[in-house]
């Protein structure tokens, strides 16, 4: 080295560093190929800049959808059409009350009873 800079940090290469044959990997080592790591990369890179239409478009779809078989399904099923709100919110604690295993809902009439569990029921003529 015949000029010498002060702000400069020199690593000599030793024995024991990278420079040496000896420490580098064995045979098992072998290099992998990073084009599915740059694929990845990019992909990400076009998400993230807004470049992607297509997966905008396929998000919007996907909740359009989700919303409708909410609709149709959940607020207003099949079943319901032509009852009234109160026959339906009845209807619906009868069914959260049978799930629960609580039985019938008070007021809910002879059609909503239900015997204790494990005994038998006799149905009348």
């Amino acid at each position: 080295m015949s000029s010498f800079n002060k702000n400069m940090v020199v690593i000599p290469i030793t024995a024991a560093s990278d420079g040496d044959v000896s420490t580098w990997p064995g045979s098992p080592y072998t290099h992998r190929d990073d084009d599915s790591w740059r694929q990845k990369l990019a992909e990400n890179w076009v998400k993230d800049a807004g470049a992607c239409q297509q997966e905008k478009e396929a998000a919007v779809l996907r909740e359009k959808r989700h919303n409708r078989f909410v609709e149709k399904c959940v607020n207003n099923p099949a079943w319901a059409r032509g009852l009234s709100k109160d026959q339906v919110d009845e209807a619906n604690q009868r069914f959260r009350s049978w799930v629960a295993g609580t039985g019938a809902v008070a007021g809910a009439g002879s059609e909503g009873a239900s015997a204790p569990a494990g005994q038998d029921v006799e149905m009348a003529e």
